[in-house]
């Protein structure tokens, strides 16, 4: 397996990417009317959690990705960046 150098600038842009991602979900969020606590119920998490997640906090995994996509009925390429499999862990 070939190990991939993280420069400071791929760690600055893979931190913005978890933002990037965390505002999305919120604004989905937002805009279907679901509170913090009603999508941690959904999806079997703590409102602690989400939160978390939301404001990059705790990385959010293509498997929460997923989830969440389909609790907010949005693709999962719209929770994502575009270029989010750049700088993604191997």
């Amino acid at each position: 397996m070939k190990k991939r150098l993280v420069t400071a600038s791929a760690f600055h842009y893979g931190h913005l990417a978890y933002k990037h991602a965390g505002a999305t979900v919120d604004g989905f969020r937002q805009v279907r009317g679901i509170t913090q606590q009603e999508l941690a119920d959904r999806l079997s998490y703590s409102r602690e959690a989400i939160a978390a997640k939301v404001h990059a906090r705790r990385r959010l995994s293509f498997d929460d990705i997923s989830r969440l996509s389909q609790v907010l009925g949005v693709s999962p390429s719209l929770l994502l960046p575009p270029s989010w499999n750049d700088y993604r862990s191997e």
